[in-house]
């Protein structure tokens, strides 16, 4: 296993294999520390452990994942782009609240980008893409059945992350990827409605399905569909929705 430590670097750590950081921080293979960082910061904002215009201290954070100031800048500008921080001239950062109208904006477009990725991958994922997907499938099948949430919101990434690579377009890729990381704070919070869990494994089956039956339009009007019910259990645990 490797370690961080308090030195400066210019790049965003990368880790090839599991590695376990101050604060218990895990950066998993295919990962990226600022990535991790910025997840954690997410999940205290969205559980109202940040009040509104709260500023987040780069030093303060730093010190408290155990890590340089480098990651901690990526995450927060990450988090700038999902709306739950400002950055200001001269003050850092600060939390704000996203509206409903920037959620649909935001998540409309994920559900288009989503699609045509499931539709992609489905006319282009190799065996072996088909197969890993399927591997993933039954491990998230078993964090259901453990109703164990985080281990599915990490598996559900690994998900997404196959279907991004069964594209085989890496303009796309990164375009998805983008999407993906301004999504990525609020898909966590929609396990919080009961049921939400199980009703997600199986809209992963019927994408799953489709793709293994190379069946393009059927893989996007799927992922479409999963990706409104993402939308809407997250406009419910946000209260736009009573």
């Amino acid at each position: 296993m490797k370690t961080t430590d308090n030195t400066e670097k210019s790049d965003p750590v990368e880790m090839n294999d599991l590695s376990v950081l101050e604060e218990k921080l895990v950066v998993e293979q295919g990962d990226s520390l600022p990535n991790v960082i910025r997840r954690r910061i997410a999940n205290d904002i969205l559980n109202e452990r940040y009040s509104l215009g709260a500023k987040l201290d780069e030093k303060g954070l730093a010190e408290k994942y155990g890590v340089s100031r480098t990651p901690i800048r990526e995450a927060l500008r990450q988090l700038e782009s999902a709306c739950l921080v400002e950055i200001k001239p001269n003050k850092g950062a600060v939390v704000i609240s996203p509206d409903k109208e920037y959620l649909q904006n935001l998540f409309e477009t994920a559900a288009e980008l989503e699609s045509l990725c499931a539709r992609f991958a489905a006319a282009r994922m190799t065996m072996i893409e088909r197969m890993h997907l399927q591997e993933i499938h039954k491990q998230a099948e078993l964090a259901v059945e453990n109703n164990d949430v985080e281990e599915y919101t990490i598996i559900n990434r690994k998900f997404l992350s196959a279907l991004v690579l069964g594209m085989h377009n890496p303009i796309m890729a990164d375009v998805v990827k983008r999407c993906l990381v301004q999504t990525g704070p609020f898909r966590k919070k929609q396990f919080e409605i009961e049921g939400r869990l199980q009703a997600s494994i199986k809209e992963h089956e019927q994408i799953l399905e489709a793709i293994k039956d190379h069946d393009m339009a059927k893989a996007h009007k799927m992922m479409g569909a999963h990706v409104s019910e993402v939308f809407f259990a997250v406009l419910t645990h946000m209260n736009f929705i009573k």
